[in-house]
C-alpha cells in the first residue's frame, strides 16, 4: 500500500487521538470512591488479552479477530469519554458517528478499524459475544483487585459483571476469580534460583 504525505499525517493524527484513551479514566469506579481508577487504555489492553484467551478456549475460528475487535471496542471514548451508568440515564452519545468520523480520514485502513469496532459493538456473532464477555470479565477482575485493596463496594461491580457473562469459559473464569487473591500470583517467584 503506497501512501502519500497527507495520508501519513492523517494516520499520525489518529494515533495521537488514540492517546486520549490513556487520559480517560473508567468513571464508574470514581462513583465508589476509587481515586485513581484504570484508564480506558488499560481496560482495553486487558480486555483484548482476555478476548484472545476466551476465543481460544471457546475454539473460535479466528481468535485474533476477537482480540483486534476488543482493542478498538472503546474507540469512541477518545471523544465522548467514559459515561458511567448513572450518566447514561441522562446523556446519550452516538459512538457509531464518532467512530465513523474518526476512521473516515484513514480510507481503507479506517474501514478495517471501523469494522473491528463494529464487530465488538454493533454486529451480531461470535466475536461480539466473546468481546462482551471479555469486557465484563475485565471489569470483574479489576473490581476484585479494587475490593482486595479495601474498596469493598467494588464487589458489586464484580458480581454485576458476572451476571452478564454468556460463554461457558467466561463463567468458569468468573467463578475462579471470586475465590482468588489478586496478590497471590507473584508469591514465591523471587525465591526461584
Amino acid at each position: 500500500m503506497a501512501l502519500d504525505e497527507q495520508q501519513y499525517l492523517k494516520i499520525a493524527d489518529f494515533i495521537f487521538e488514540l492517546a486520549q484513551l490513556r487520559r480517560v479514566k473508567r468513571e464508574g469506579y470514581r462513583l465508589v470512591g476509587v481515586d485513581s481508577p484504570e484508564s480506558v487504555a488499560d481496560h482495553s489492553l486487558r480486555t483484548s488479552q482476555l478476548a484472545f484467551i476466551l476465543a481460544k478456549l471457546e475454539n473460535a475460528p479466528r481468535p485474533q479477530d476477537s482480540c483486534v475487535a476488543a482493542l478498538f471496542h472503546e474507540l469512541g471514548e477518545c471523544r465522548v469519554g467514559d459515561l458511567h451508568t448513572i450518566a447514561k440515564t441522562y446523556v446519550t452519545s452516538d459512538e457509531q458517528a464518532v467512530v465513523r468520523d474518526q476512521t473516515a480520514p484513514l480510507g481503507a485502513l479506517g474501514d478495517k478499524i471501523s469494522q473491528a469496532w463494529a464487530n465488538a459493538v454493533t454486529e451480531q456473532g461470535v466475536v461480539k459475544k466473546i468481546v462482551k464477555d471479555a469486557d465484563e470479565l475485565e471489569m470483574a477482575f479489576t473490581a476484585r483487585e479494587f475490593a482486595a485493596c479495601g474498596h469493598k463496594i467494588a464487589e458489586r461491580f464484580m458480581n454485576n459483571a458476572g451476571e452478564r457473562l454468556a460463554t461457558p469459559f467466561a463463567k468458569a473464569l468468573f467463578e475462579t476469580l471470586k475465590q482468588s487473591d489478586p496478590q497471590e500470583w507473584h508469591r514465591g517467584l523471587g525465591d526461584k534460583k
